[in-house]
């Protein structure tokens, strides 16, 4: 739902605030592109893009972790 947000930085910094020391956060966004279902593409965010912001705010990536083989099923990141 971060898409339907327009100011997320308020909603990420409250997240960092409230992690513990080696917490985690889990961002699943739907990716840009065609899919069956989904929000329109004018609101979806770029992988690099949301990438970009949550680094931004001090959080570090650490891995993806939503990955297929089958071209038809990735509808996330």
């Amino acid at each position: 739902i971060l898409h339907e947000i327009p100011h997320r930085e308020p909603v990420f910094t409250n997240a960092y605030r409230a992690l513990k020391t080696d917490g985690k956060l889990l961002v699943v966004e739907w990716i840009q592109g065609f899919t069956l279902f989904g929000p329109p593409q004018e609101k979806r965010i770029a992988k690099e893009a949301m990438e970009a912001e949550v680094v931004k705010l001090g959080f570090k990536k650490k891995q993806d972790i939503l990955k297929t083989e089958n071209p038809n099923l990735p509808t996330h990141f």
